[in-house]
């Protein structure tokens, strides 16, 4: 924008800007122009210092004084010999740069470029720090988040009964999808979930909670093939992306009941070896409508462990899920380790960090081998 009160000065200014490409709004008193300015704002101003009516220091006094035009660049332009305390008031109003007349066309056009320049950048350097301090609150909201979602975990070594329960959860981001919780627990027995939920970061972990709560509603009363039909009807109802891959483990006086969808196969060891194994019977949850899941059930026998991984931990040690349990895990299972172990496969997992992608979970129910005392 222009605003100089000789129309041969505007016309002589304005035909060397346009020449290299400006877009030039004129105005000849400092009124027309902040009329314009407050209708149209430009991106800089040359302003004339020696006006009649209100001169370029009000202009610029006035332009100071309206919030969305603090940032605006304004070179004002004065009279050859101008007064040194008069130069000091112009920056002391907030001028960008000053040029004398008779204006030299290589200045003004090298002027408003570098006025320009340093707008940009003051801009790029504000949107830099908001994005610093966006980033830096999001950052404590999902420490937030990850401390919240820990502390939801089980504890290190949990009892029911005869069991017991042991777990490591190590999402790949600060939060994850995977989770797994006691869903059940009463004097007859207890339900453990492992939940796998696709994708990562919060959205998955918000998914993950609302599963969560699901499965602690539903379980209490509900057959366990039936408890992931209805989550996945409840998923595939939602406008939501995401799924689940989910294994059940119920262990009564008498017996240990699975059901597997979508998650590697659930283990069950005794004497340090493998006797038998619970793959997928359906589809992870939110994937297909209508879908239907099986219940294995095994009879309890003292000295048992269930193993449950998702796939996120198989992957690390490029095996599937019972060569896992064979090749890595057998050893820490046969030695009767209860909480101890927790170290154990954090050591073992920090080795394969690296390499980590997914969220990776690994939860195990080892009976005491003393008998049925739930």
């Amino acid at each position: 924008m222009l605003v100089d009160d000789t129309p041969e000065m505007l016309f002589l200014y304005g035909k060397i800007l346009r020449g290299n490409g400006y877009r030039v709004t004129e105005a000849r008193t400092g009124l027309e122009a902040l009329e314009v300015l407050d209708r149209d704002p430009p991106v800089l101003m040359v302003l004339d210092w020696m006006m009649p009516g209100m001169s370029g220091l009000e202009v610029l006094q006035q332009v100071r004084a309206r919030t969305h035009l603090a940032n605006l660049p304004v070179i004002l332009l004065t009279a050859a010999g101008q007064r040194e305390d008069l130069v000091t008031q112009v920056f002391d109003l907030g001028a960008s740069d000053y040029i004398t007349k008779p204006v030299n066309r290589r200045i003004l056009l090298a002027r408003v470029q570098a006025a320009l320049d340093t707008r940009q950048k003051d801009e790029l350097a504000a949107q830099s720090q908001q994005l610093s301090f966006e980033n830096s609150q999001l950052l404590d909201e999902l420490e937030q988040a990850r401390k919240l979602q820990q502390a939801q975990l089980p504890p290190r070594a949990a009892v029911c009964g005869s069991w017991h329960l042991s777990g490591g959860l190590y999402p790949c981001a600060l939060v994850g999808g995977d989770f797994f919780d006691i869903v059940d627990f009463t004097q007859f027995g207890c339900t453990i979930a492992l939940v796998d939920v696709s994708g990562h970061g919060l959205a998955a972990a918000m998914v993950a909670a609302g599963i969560r709560s699901t499965l602690r509603f539903l379980a209490p009363n509900t057959p366990l093939e039936r408890v992931l039909g209805q989550l996945n009807e409840q998923l595939c109802r939602t406008d939501d992306a995401h799924y689940a891959c989910v294994a059940l483990v119920k262990v009564t006086a008498h017996d240990v009941q699975i059901v597997n969808a979508g998650l590697p196969p659930v283990i069950l060891m005794r004497g340090g070896r493998m006797v038998a194994n619970v793959s997928a019977s359906g589809v992870p949850p939110g994937l297909l409508p209508g879908s239907t899941y099986a219940c294995s059930e095994f009879q309890l026998e003292p000295g048992l462990s269930v193993v449950m991984t998702s796939d996120g931990f198989t992957e690390l040690f490029d095996v599937e899920g019972t060569a896992l349990v064979t090749h890595e895990l057998e050893p820490l299972l046969s030695s009767s380790l209860r909480a101890p172990w927790n170290d154990e496969v954090s050591a073992l997992m920090q080795t394969k960090r690296m390499r980590q992608t997914d969220d990776a979970t690994l939860v195990v129910l080892q009976h005491d081998g003393a008998g049925v005392q739930l």
